[in-house]
């Protein structure tokens, strides 16, 4: 007698297949291929000048690829369906990109509205990821004031915005004190396609 076994089948948060990018003549990576699983921590790793950064700005659609194929959170990569990827992901880079004479609250409150939260979401969601990286009590102080460090755990709560994330951290950990990387470390491993990592 025949048995069978049901298993659920989770679609990878990110795959690559066979990605090049190319600046005229010069490769900056050639034949990438990889699946990150979703809720997975993955890191790329490599020398200066490996094409970290540009795989990066390629899946987050601010670079078109030049042969492969790759989707991310669900969507194909292709360049209609650039503002559906947006729509579903956000890249934490090295520098905060934060606006100096807002507050600290209005800096997310901006970014949420760009992923198009309603004012009592984004006021849940910014309570809560603010708690997280351990600035609840500075949401009023301006973003100008604070130390670079305090600048990156502020920006550590952009990429708890989008409803169904894929986060993605060139550099998350310079200027970041270690409880705080803790934290998102934790969140960011148990962040899945489908969900918030912190509702």
């Amino acid at each position: 007698m025949l048995s069978t076994e049901t298993r659920t089948v989770t679609r990878p948060a990110i795959r690559v297949d066979g990605l090049t990018k190319r600046f005229a003549d010069r490769a900056a990576f050639e034949g990438l291929t990889f699946e990150v699983a979703a809720g997975e921590v993955f890191g790329l790793l490599g020398p200066n000048g490996a094409g970290k950064t540009t795989t990066v700005r390629v899946l987050s659609t601010l670079l078109p690829l030049t042969s492969g194929t790759a989707e991310v959170a669900g969507v194909a990569l292709e360049a209609a369906n650039r503002p559906e990827v947006r729509r579903r992901i956000s890249v934490m880079p090295e520098t905060p990109g934060l606006y100096v004479r807002l507050t600290v609250r209005d800096n997310l409150e901006f970014f949420a509205g760009l992923y198009g939260l309603s004012r009592p979401e984004a006021h849940r969601r910014i309570g809560q990821t603010l708690a997280l990286v351990g600035l609840a009590g500075r949401a009023d102080d301006l973003a100008g004031s604070l130390s670079k460090g305090l600048r990156q755990r502020t920006a550590l709560a952009r990429p708890y915005f989008p409803t169904r994330p894929y986060c993605s951290w060139t550099n998350p950990r310079r200027g970041s004190t270690r409880s705080p990387r803790r934290r998102s470390a934790r969140s960011s491993a148990a962040c899945e396609i489908g969900g918030p990592p912190c509702s």
